[in-house]
């Protein structure tokens, strides 16, 4: 695997997809009070992150456990995928992914179901907000 080192976040992971001409960086990373580490995923139209993503990032560092508490509120009470007890204790980030976007702060926060580490759920942000989310097997 190749690396960069980039102007805020340090070496990186890069990889190139042709098809959509974008690039691909990501670490391991520690945020706010989660245990372990966590992969950050930045998708860019060039080998670094972009300013308006080192904001963002900046933001969600910052925020983390309001961010955190909005996501369960939001898939436990607005979306009801499940309890906020159950998404508490068996799941776990896995990763944050900073997508590339012209107009707004998009994101995205994958959780890892610990007990079997199959289920995972997906919940897109824009900047600090949850909007909608998705599951996978």
């Amino acid at each position: 695997m190749n690396t960069i080192t980039d102007h805020f976040f340090g070496e990186l992971n890069i990889d190139h997809d042709q098809l959509t001409d974008t690039f691909l960086l990501d670490k391991k990373i520690k945020i706010g009070e989660r245990d372990g580490t966590v992969v950050l995923s930045i998708e860019s139209d060039k080998d670094s992150a972009s300013a308006k993503q080192v904001a963002l990032f900046k933001i969600i560092e910052k925020d983390f456990p309001e961010i955190w508490k909005s996501m369960i509120d939001f898939l436990a009470n607005e979306k009801k995928y499940s309890t906020v007890a159950t998404l508490e204790k068996n799941y776990k980030l896995a990763s944050i992914t900073l997508l590339k976007s012209a107009d707004t702060n998009p994101w995205e926060m994958e959780l890892l179901n610990s007990k079997d580490e199959f289920l995972s759920v997906l919940i897109e942000f824009e900047g600090s907000l949850p909007v909608d989310f998705s599951t996978e097997v």
